[in-house]
C-alpha cells in the first residue's frame, strides 16, 4: 500500500491514502540512443561502487551554491511567459483545490483526477518496471552487499553494487521505516521513456545521484547538494530530472534538477512534493515553511516563481492539461 509522504502535514495524511494508492503509471516508447557523457569520462562497468568510495565513478561539478534563504522571489511569470494546465492542491482537512497555473489568483473546481507524486521511496516498492516493459530493477542482497539488479526476462543485463555488507544505513521501503532505523531510504526513477534509470546514494555524505543509461548501462556519479535524494521526478520529455534532496533530520529541503543534455545537476528552488507540469517547463512543489510556505511553481529553468497558495497546510496533487 502507498504512503503519503511524510511532508504532508498529519492531520490530512489519512484522507490522501486512499487516492494516492491510486496513483497513476506513466509509459512511453523506448528510447535507447545513449546518452553523452561527463567532461570527465563515463564509467562502461556496470557495477556502481559504494557511495562515497575514492574513484569509483567519474563526479560532475559541484552543484551551485543555495540562495540565501532571504531571497526575493517573483510573485508572476515572466512578460509574456505563462504556465498552461490545471493545478490541483489539497490543504489542511483534505480540502482539493484547483486553480489555472497561468492565474493562480483565480479558484476553479477541482478536476476530477487522482493525484500522482513524484517517484520516492515512500511510494515505490522495492522491484522497479521500466515503462515500456522491457526491464526490471530489483534491489537483492547477498554476502556482497545490497545490490540494484536489472532484468529483461530471465536475463539479468546488469548490477549495482549499492552497499557493502556491513551497509546498514540502506533500508528498502518507506522514509519512515528508514527514520526509525537512523538509513536512508533507496529512491529509483526510470525516465518515461526507458531511456535512463536513475537512483541516490545511500551510505553518506558526500551525497551522489546515479544516471544509467539502459542499453549499454553507462553509469554517471553526479554530487547532490542538501541532503540524499528523497524524491525524483522525471520531466514527461525524460529530458530533465527534478531531486528533492533531504536533510537527515529532514529540517531542510533542496529540489535540484539533472539535465541530460548538459549532464550537470544545478540548484532550482527550496522544497519538495514535485509534481511536474505537462509540458515540462514547470514543476509545483510544496516549499519551506520557513523560506516561503505554501504551494509554488517553478520554471525548470530556474527564471520563474510563482505563489500559488501561502497556506503552510498545501501540498500539489496532479497538474493536468
Amino acid at each position: 500500500m502507498p504512503r503519503i509522504p511524510t511532508a504532508v502535514p498529519s492531520f490530512f495524511r489519512a484522507r490522501l491514502l486512499p487516492a494516492a494508492a491510486a496513483a497513476l503509471a506513466i509509459a512511453a516508447a523506448l528510447a535507447l540512443a545513449p546518452g553523452a557523457g561527463e567532461s570527465g569520462g563515463v564509467v562502461r562497468s556496470a557495477t556502481v561502487a559504494a557511495a562515497g568510495a575514492a574513484g569509483a565513478d567519474p563526479v560532475s561539478e559541484a552543484v551551485a551554491t543555495a540562495p540565501a534563504l532571504s531571497e526575493a522571489v517573483a510573485p508572476l511569470a515572466s512578460p509574456g511567459r505563462r504556465p498552461s494546465g490545471v493545478l490541483t492542491f489539497t490543504t489542511e482537512g483534505g480540502v482539493h483545490a484547483a486553480v489555472r497555473a497561468a492565474d493562480p489568483s483565480v479558484r476553479i473546481a477541482p478536476p476530477l483526477t487522482e493525484p500522482v507524486w513524484a517517484d520516492s521511496a515512500e511510494v515505490r516498492p522495492d522491484v522497479y518496471p521500466s515503462p515500456n516493459g522491457r526491464f526490471i530493477a530489483t534491489v537483492r542482497r547477498d554476502q556482497e552487499g545490497t545490490s540494484l539488479d536489472v532484468t529483461t526476462g530471465a536475463v539479468r543485463v546488469a548490477s549495482f553494487l549499492l552497499a557493502a555488507p556491513d551497509g546498514d544505513q540502506l533500508v528498502n521501503g518507506v522514509k519512515g521505516t528508514a527514520r526509525a532505523e537512523a538509513g536512508v531510504p533507496l529512491t529509483v526513477a526510470w525516465s518515461p521513456d526507458s531511456r535512463y534509470l536513475a537512483f541516490g546514494s545511500i551510505i553518506g555524505s558526500p551525497w551522489s545521484l546515479y544516471v544509467i543509461t539502459a542499453g549499454d548501462w553507462r553509469t554517471e556519479r553526479h554530487r547532490i547538494w542538501g541532503g540524499y535524494a528523497g524524491e525524483l521526478a522525471w520531466s514527461p520529455d525524460s529530458e530533465l530530472l527534478a531531486i528533492s534532496t533531504y536533510e537527515i533530520d529532514r529540517s531542510d529541503h533542496s529540489v535540484l534538477i539533472f539535465d541530460s543534455s548538459v549532464r550537470r545537476v544545478r540548484y532550482l528552488i527550496d522544497g519538495c512534493l514535485i509534481v511536474w507540469a505537462p509540458d515540462g517547463d514547470y514543476i509545483a512543489l510544496h516549499r519551506e515553511p520557513k523560506v516561503e510556505p505554501g504551494v509554488w511553481i517553478a520554471s525548470a529553468d530556474g527564471e520563474d516563481r510563482i505563489r500559488v497558495t501561502a497556506d503552510p497546510t498545501a501540498v500539489p496533487l496532479v497538474w493536468t492539461p
